[in-house]
This record gives structure tokens, sequence and C-alpha cells, in this order.
């Protein structure tokens, strides 16, 4: 092997030298020519041309070092990668170094359309199993069913996979093939299926219908995809034509995803012209605004939000909320009040950087971030931190509304946490796995069903025996939840995800108090009118409460 010494005299391979002074060259070249562009983006006094020099030459001293002399040979990959990601620590939670096959997924899920299989999938037991197959895909055309344990993967063992893993294997180019095999519940014996991959597309919106027996449409926004505003006025339009003349959106659990779509979810219901959401960053400010007038512009509104509800979502939310637009039911959103943009690395391939770039504020002027964007570095008289106000709504009703970490509803309503029971009974699968039994048993079953109180004790019995601690008394409330949440299993193992929303509507309280308000209401004034003449149905958890703020003070 051809070795060189260092002044040192200490032995460095060849190839060593030469990544070193490309790396040196690399950065003698980005302090020369880019360093017009850097100084623009430094807007602190502090910093200065020698100081990005000096730094930067710290830096290549410190990699020279290390290569040389460590004990054993590194990968000098991985080591600029542990620095990038070492630098990214120091700011943010949101601020993440994405490798490439992670930033192919990340546009894969933002597109919402892939290539796949259609199948919603998790562990169940030991064994990688199918949730659900997606409708009119070629899981569903390939007879795959709820509950199918998926055993190999093109020959390969799934035992002890993960999910991503999973994902990995079964995602691909449309027009290639995946052979899996397949063992059916009840089965005794594994079959391989050969299936033809095609474009998958994720919906944002999963679920939209009339609340029977009123004119109420309801539509479900799980993520904020990039058609998800195009997905809502489709939605909206549709119920409409069914009689809809009030709506409710749900925005429980929805992470978020794209600002952009944020603003045209919002088109849907502001007018034109109304302010959505600003931003400020090192980059400057900016204001997003309707520029097209609602398909809806006066129908009741209903906001369902919660705890999960985050970023995109609370933007929508906020907005709905500064303009008096629709009532707020729920509890108080996550507080991400930080917009992150995406910076491709194209170099060589290796992924992209996820960076917080801006805060944003409602339209009232509120900054809603719970503190999840305060950095290590920061000097704390520069840290912005979130009002809680009260502010004053821009609508005509001019109502207060409150900040300081998240948006804050108009009507509380907290639904309590899951007892011990019930979270060992989920955790475990139970719900899933008795619902996959009871399907093969009772093959006539409609979307009426009833469940006697003999299959519920039989339900019991199944989880006290796999290890669920056994309850002397069960208490009402806790029985209704989890018999509710069996009936929805059920109904998502026999009809797919609409029969699961469909039941889950049934018994869905915060659905039912959107509904009551929403009947006694002729019009948006009215709805607001209504829900501060029966503050007494708001639902206020103490314990609820103080879980959710525990969380945010983790921050």
């Amino acid at each position: 092997m051809n070795q060189e010494k260092t002044s040192k005299g200490v032995v460095m391979s060849k190839k060593q030298l030469i990544i070193i002074v490309l790396i040196l060259t690399f950065f003698s070249s980005f302090v020369g020519t880019a360093f017009g562009l850097l100084a623009k983006s430094f807007t602190s006094p502090s910093i200065s041309s020698h100081s990005i020099h000096e730094e930067l030459e710290f830096f290549s001293s410190s990699l020279h070092i290390i290569l040389s002399n460590y004990v054993t040979d590194v990968q000098l990959d991985q080591l600029i990668e542990s620095a990038v990601n070492g630098m990214l620590e120091e700011l943010d939670p949101y601020s993440v170094y994405i490798d490439s096959a992670e930033y192919a997924r990340l546009r894969e899920n933002t597109s919402g359309a892939f290539g796949g299989l259609g199948i919603e999938i998790g562990i169940r037991g030991d064994w990688l199993t199918i949730i659900a197959p997606m409708e009119n895909t070629p899981a569903e055309k390939a007879g795959l069913l709820s509950g199918d344990q998926i055993k190999a993967i093109d020959g390969v063992s799934t035992e002890g996979i993960t999910v991503e893993e999973a994902v990995k294997k079964l995602r691909g180019t449309p027009g290639t093939d995946v052979t899996i095999t397949i063992l059916h519940p009840g089965h005794d014996y594994t079959k391989e299926i050969t299936i033809t991959r095609e474009i998958i597309s994720v919906h944002s919106v999963p679920f939209a219908g009339i609340i029977e027996g009123t004119n109420i449409g309801y539509i479900r926004l799980s993520n904020f995809y990039s058609s998800a505003g195009e997905e809502v006025l489709k939605a909206l339009d549709s119920l409409m034509n069914e009689g809809a003349k009030k709506f409710i959106l749900d925005l429980r659990n929805n992470p978020g995803g794209l600002l952009r779509e944020a603003i045209e979810v919002s088109n849907n219901f502001l007018p034109k012209g109304a302010t959505i959401v600003s931003t400020n960053g090192r980059t400057g400010k900016n204001r997003f605004w309707s520029d097209r007038e609602p398909i809806c512009p006066e129908a009741p509104l209903v906001i369902l939000i919660n705890f999960s509800s985050a970023s995109a979502s609370e933007i929508v939310a906020g907005a709905i909320q500064d303009h008096d637009r629709g009532l707020l039911i729920g509890s108080r959103s996550y507080g991400k009040g930080s917009v992150q943009s995406i910076f491709p690395l194209n170099f060589g391939n290796r992924g992209a950087i996820k960076l917080t770039t801006s805060r944003y504020y409602t339209p009232s002027g509120r900054l809603i971030d719970v503190g999840h964007t305060r950095t290590k570095l920061e000097i704390e008289e520069h840290v912005e931190i979130a009002d809680t106000g009260p502010f004053t709504t821009i609508g005509n009703l001019r109502r207060e509304v409150y900040g300081g970490g998240g948006i804050n509803p108009d009507f509380f309503y907290y639904s309590s946490l899951l007892s011990p029971l019930e979270t060992s009974i989920l955790t475990e699968g139970l719900y899933f796995s008795f619902a996959r039994d009871y399907i093969l048993e009772n093959t006539d079953i409609s979307f009426n069903f009833r469940l006697s109180d003999n299959v519920v004790d039989s339900f019991f019995e199944i989880a006290f025996d796999q290890g669920v601690e056994r309850e002397d008394s069960i208490s009402d409330d806790i029985l209704y939840r989890i018999t509710t949440q069996l009936r929805v299993a059920i109904s998502n193992a026999s009809f797919g995800s609409r029969g699961r929303y469909l039941e889950t509507l049934k018994n869905d309280k915060e659905v039912a108090l959107a509904v009551k308000l929403l009947l006694l209401s002729g019009s948006t004034s009215d709805l607001f009118t209504v829900s501060d003449d029966h503050r007494d149905w708001q639902v206020i958890d103490s314990v609820t409460i103080a879980y959710e703020d525990s969380i945010r003070e983790i921050f």
C-alpha cells in the first residue's frame, strides 16, 4: 500500500490525503466564491468574513487531525454527516439532516402518491400484518384481507422486520412486481402472491359525508399533502350537491404538512383578500391571503382540533378563528408555530437539510409557537416568546382570542385520557385480532350490526387470558369506549376505511357536540351566540390538561 507521512511523521494513505486536499480546496472555494451570498444571509453584526473564514479553517483542521491521527480508519462521509447532525441538534427539533432515502420518502409522502401495493401495514404479535387494503388498489384486486400476515417479501422472511423496512421493500417503481408470502387468518398454510406495483394516491381527505338525519357535512382532513386544498374543495362541492348547508372540518390528530396547502384549504372558507397567515424570518416578512372567492362563504362552520393538531392545522384553525368565520371546538392545539424549508444537497445525492426558516403569525398577530424553536445557541433576550394575549379577532365580532402556545378553541372539549385497561388492550393489538377472528365466524355482517353482551364478555376474557390485567369492575364510561372501539375495529375489518369512519361518527362525542350546536344555528353569528348560551356543554378534563401541559414543558 502506498503511504505518505505527514510533517508529524504520522502514516496516512494517499486516498485520505487526496480527500483532505479536496475538502480544504472545497472550503477555500466555498469561502472565496460563496461568501458574497453568505454575507447577505448573516444579519448579525457579530458575524464577519474573518470569523467565518476562521471557523471553517477550525473545522477543516479538526477533520484533518481526526483522519490523520485517529487510532483506526474512520468513514469520511459518516464523520461529515455526524458533524452536520451535530450542528442541527444545536438548533431545534425540526431542523434535521435528511439522508437521500429519507428525502425520497419525504417527497413521496408530501406528494401523496408513490409506487406500491395499497395496503396499510403494522406489526401485530411478532409478524408484519395487513391492517387494511386500500380501495381499488393492487392489494385489494389481489384479494389481500385485513389480518393477513406477510410472512416473506420476495422470498425473504419478515420475522423481526420493522414497518419502515417493510415499506421500503413493498414500495417501488410502478410496473414492477413484488412477491409476498401470505398467511390468511384461520389457515395453516401460506400462499405466494405476485403483485404489480401501481401509483398509489394517499388522500388528505380520507372521508367526507353527510351526518345522518341532518344537513351537516363532515370532512375529515388528516394531513396537508400536495392536494389537500383541492380535496377539501371537491368534498365541499360534493356535500353541497347532496344538500349540506353546514359543515364540520375535522383537524384532530392532523400533524400538518405543506404551508401552501394550509393556505389553499383556508381559501375555501375565507373571503377573497383575507389574510390567512404571516411569516417572519431571516429572509424577511411575508403575508399570505386568500386569492379567490370561497366556495361556501357563509355556511355555519365548526373546526375540530385537539392536542395533536399541529403546524398547518393550526394555520387553518387560527385563520378561521381570527376572521370569526367558524367556531373552534376541542382542546388547545400543539403549538408548532414555525415553518421549515427543505434545502436539497444535490452534490453526491446527499439528501437535504430541513431547516426552520421562519415563525408564523395568525391574522390577529398571534405567535402560537410553544417554544420548540428556541435554540441552544440563541441569546435569551433575542428569543421571541409567544404572547398569551388576549388578542382581538379581525372579523365582525371582535372577540377575544388567546395565544401563548397553541390555538385555544372557542368551546372546550377535552377527551379523557385512556385508562390503563384501554391502553393495554390497544397496545396488545387486541381490538384488531378479535375483529379479524370475529368476521371469519360472522360472514353476514351488515353496517348496522349489533354486539351482544356475550360477545363483549368474550372479548374481555380473551384480553385477560392474553395478559391484560384483570379488573373486578369497569366503569360505564370505560366499558362504553372499549365497546365502541371494538365496533370500529370490526367495521374496519368488514368494510374498510369507510366503514371505520361511519362507525366512528356514530359514537364521536365531539362530533355530536358540534352537531348539536350547528342544528341550533341558522348562521355563523348564530353559532357563536348558541355556543355562548350553552357553555355548560363544555367538557374540561383537568387531568388531560395537566398531562398535555407537562408535555409542552419538556420543550
